[in-house]
């Protein structure tokens, strides 16, 4: 089933903010594939929820393929995402 919820542009609410978060950037450089992000999706402007997603694909110019690693509004576990790393809101760190 495909499900079209919007991802939040962090990147552009920062540049907004004023905020050049460097560190993260470079965090979402070192990406590869088994690590997890976290990603805000907008079911609407009231309820955004923000979630990690494990990357299972990496493409040129960081674009990523990822499962949800929890349920988010209407998508179950596991359902398929694709992003940019200016959605990526926080890269989780592995322990």
């Amino acid at each position: 089933m495909a499900y079209i919820i919007e991802i939040e542009d962090i990147e552009q609410i920062r540049q907004q903010e004023g905020i050049d978060d460097v560190e993260l950037r470079a965090a979402i450089r070192r990406l590869k594939v088994g690590d997890c992000v976290r990603l805000t999706f907008m079911a609407d402007a009231r309820r955004p929820e923000t979630v990690p997603v494990r990357i299972t694909h990496i493409r040129p110019g960081l674009t990523f393929r990822g499962k949800l690693v929890k349920r988010a509004l209407k998508m179950p576990l596991g359902t398929i995402v694709e992003f940019t790393w200016d959605h990526v809101h926080s890269v989780v760190e592995s322990r």
